[in-house]
């Protein structure tokens, strides 16, 4: 039985536990936290528009302030526009000088588009 006991512990031991980690993972993410979106497929230079293309990502709100990264970078800032059609949206140059290859990234996150409205969460936890 003992040796039973024995084997138990010591296989308990070589897993570690768990309890006594040195680095435990931050309780929540940063308040400004920025996410990477696509890429500058064109640039329109007399236009001071953009070409983004987002691939699978979600497209940000209309307005919403974007940053254009080269060589990790911040080489432009951006806003996106209304104009979108998946997987591409338009973005007007608001500073700096972006080329077409360029990361986008967003400060504030990206649309959910399968999230839930709050107006409509809300009456759906009342059920």
């Amino acid at each position: 039985m003992s040796r039973w006991l024995l084997i138990i512990f010591l296989l308990f031991l070589g897993t570690g536990c768990g309890l006594f980690e040195k680095n435990p993972p931050p309780l929540s993410p940063p308040a400004t936290s920025q996410r990477f979106l696509g890429t500058l497929s064109m640039v329109n230079e007399a236009g001071n528009f953009v070409l983004v293309d987002f691939g699978g990502f979600a497209s940000p709100e209309p307005g919403a302030e974007l940053l254009v990264r080269r060589d990790g970078r911040e080489v432009a800032k951006l806003q996106a526009g209304t104009q979108i059609r998946r997987p591409f949206a338009a973005a007007d140059i608001l500073s700096g000088n972006p080329q077409a290859g360029d990361d986008v990234w967003s400060i504030a996150p990206a649309k959910d588009e399968n999230s839930v409205p709050p107006e409509i969460s809300a009456e759906l936890e009342s059920l």
